[in-house]
């Protein structure tokens, strides 16, 4: 295997480019292969060929909740960790009705992105090491 190969991955849904820098660049300096998406078939068909150990799903991106449904009913699909602006309790709620994880404001997110992904990573069944 290569290196590249035993670096678990994080599949990302997110539209904002200053802020998918600054994930992508937290991820990659965590010992993570940050994948970033935009729309959620391009989620679905990366989360499937690359087996990721978690994925992140910003709320400003509007997700379609009934497109990723496949993902978020998975037995064994990886955790997902939503996140949002702390002022849209209604799309929080909404992420949570719909399965993911865990849901954190964009604040927390800033502030705990390592601890998150370490938590939630680890215990995805990809993301044993």
């Amino acid at each position: 295997m290569t290196e590249q190969e035993n670096t678990p991955t994080i599949v990302v849904l997110i539209r904002d480019l200053f802020f998918s820098v600054k994930v992508k660049n937290e991820l990659a300096n965590a010992g993570y292969e940050p994948l970033l998406v935009k729309r959620e078939p391009e989620l679905l068909s990366t989360v499937e060929s690359s087996n990721p150990s978690l994925v992140l799903l910003d709320l400003n991106a509007k997700p379609d909740w009934d497109a990723l449904e496949p993902l978020l009913s998975s037995e064994s699909g990886p955790p997902v960790l939503a996140f949002g602006p702390h002022k849209d309790v209604e799309a929080r709620r909404t992420a949570q009705a719909a399965g993911v994880t865990r849901v954190v404001t964009n604040q927390q997110l800033h502030k705990s992105l390592h601890e998150y992904v370490g938590r939630y990573a680890a215990e995805s069944p990809s993301g044993q090491s």
